[in-house]
């Protein structure tokens, strides 16, 4: 299985928070609402994972998932230039 398919089950705790943010993805323009739905893609993919966390504030949870996601293409990007 790949970790595509395995991220695939959307959380239900994840999409409430996601439809509680719904306000101040409507009042961003553009491309910074395009960054916003892009991370809360990200949060969907890791759904399971967040509802594991048992967090009392769903949003905690989620901004660790976005951090993980950064810090991953970060190292990923330092790979990249290291080759040069």
């Amino acid at each position: 299985m790949t970790e595509t398919s395995e991220r695939s089950s959307v959380s239900s705790v994840v999409e409430e928070e996601v439809r509680s943010w719904r306000g101040f993805a409507d009042a961003l323009r553009g491309k910074d609402r395009e960054v916003f739905m892009e991370m809360m893609s990200m949060c969907r993919r890791y759904g399971v994972e967040i509802e594991a966390a048992d967090r009392p504030v769903t949003s905690e949870a989620m901004f660790m998932t976005i951090l993980m996601v950064q810090h991953k293409m970060i190292k990923w990007l330092q790979r990249q230039l290291s080759e040069y």
